[in-house]
Order: C-alpha cells, then sequence, then structure tokens
C-alpha cells in the first residue's frame, strides 16, 4: 500500500500522481483539509478538521496515521 500525505493541496507536485489509484491511502492534515475534492478521496487528521471548524470529513488522528506511516510500502508528502 501506498501512503499520500497531503500539507498543500496547491502543491504542484499532485499534477504528477494517480490519487485515484489501487491500494492508497490518502491522508489530508493541515490546510489541506479545507479542499473538499480531496476530502472525498481519502481522510483528514482530526485535529486539522476540528480546528478550521470542518463538519463534513473522513477523520483519523495522529496515532493511526504513524500506523499508517509504519504498515506502508512507500510514504509519499506533499
Amino acid at each position: 500500500m501506498r501512503l499520500v500525505i497531503i500539507r498543500n493541496a496547491k502543491s504542484e507536485a499532485l499534477k504528477y500522481i494517480d490519487l485515484a489509484g489501487p491500494d492508497q491511502k490518502i491522508v489530508l492534515m493541515q490546510n489541506a483539509v479545507y479542499d473538499e475534492a480531496l476530502r472525498t478521496k481519502g481522510f483528514c487528521l482530526a485535529e486539522d478538521v476540528k480546528a478550521r471548524g470542518i463538519a463534513a470529513a473522513r477523520t483519523i488522528d495522529y496515532a493511526a496515521i504513524v500506523d499508517e506511516i509504519f504498515s506502508a510500502e512507500k510514504a509519499l508528502c506533499i
């Protein structure tokens, strides 16, 4: 499984990544949680969602992200 952690939803690097690809998990954090289209594709860090007052999001906490990082074959942070 590939883990894609997105902190910046406006990053040029996102043009080169297939976010719809199989066998991957997407986690949004920091200001990337504002991007509604990306929220439908993955999970958002619960603390960032709460801090920004976003109601509709699937969330994940820090402990779960650490577990995902160590269980992923590849991890990419943008």
